[in-house]
Order: structure tokens, then C-alpha cells, then sequence
């Protein structure tokens, strides 16, 4: 189980669809700045990554932490993007009406 501590979602960045902070408490280990991205009806996670600028002035990203197996990425992943979509608030539920809406003399 991996429980989201925040969700910052972002806007107009392409595939990227925001940044996660998550607890696995079954290791005891907290991951902050996990990228959530989506493209094709398709959602994965990246692990944190340190920005730099190479020797010609191009932007790369240096892993911090990976995995050494594909089906760990792929699990990791899945549970993460499921912990997202449980911990999104719900639009509230349509008003309707109710045996009370009148004013009650009491």
C-alpha cells in the first residue's frame, strides 16, 4: 500500500500531470517529488531526478533512486497513480432534494 502525503497537480506541461510525495509504510521510506505523467490513455510514475546542463548547454535529468527491474518500476507505478486517483477530492454529489427545504420552525 503507498499512501500520497500531497499532490501538486500541474497544467499545460505536456504529459506531465504533476508531482507526488508518497509513503510506503511497508518500508518505512518516503519519496517526495515523483512525476505523474499521462499520455495515450496511459499513466506512469518517475522517480525523482536532479535537472543539469551538460557541457553543451542541453538540459538532462540524473536519476536519484531507480529501480533494477522493470515489473518493480511497472508495480510501483500502478499502486502510485491508484493512490493519486483515491486521493483526488470528488466533485460533490448533485443537490437533491430534501424533505427539510422548507424552513423548519424549529
Amino acid at each position: 500500500m503507498i499512501e500520497v502525503l500531497e499532490y501538486r497537480p500541474m497544467e499545460g506541461k505536456g504529459a506531465l500531470k504533476g508531482y507526488v510525495n508518497v509513503y510506503m509504510p511497508k518500508n518505512g521510506i518516503e519519496l517526495f517529488g515523483c512525476a505523474i505523467f499521462e499520455k495515450d490513455d496511459k499513466s506512469w510514475v518517475g522517480l525523482p531526478q536532479k535537472e543539469y546542463t551538460d557541457k553543451e548547454g542541453q538540459k538532462k535529468y540524473l536519476p536519484i533512486i531507480r529501480w533494477r527491474e522493470r515489473n518493480h518500476q511497472d508495480a510501483f507505478s500502478k499502486a502510485v497513480v491508484e493512490a493519486v486517483r483515491l486521493h483526488q477530492p470528488k466533485p460533490p454529489a448533485p443537490r437533491q432534494e430534501s424533505l427539510f427545504d422548507e424552513e423548519v420552525p424549529f
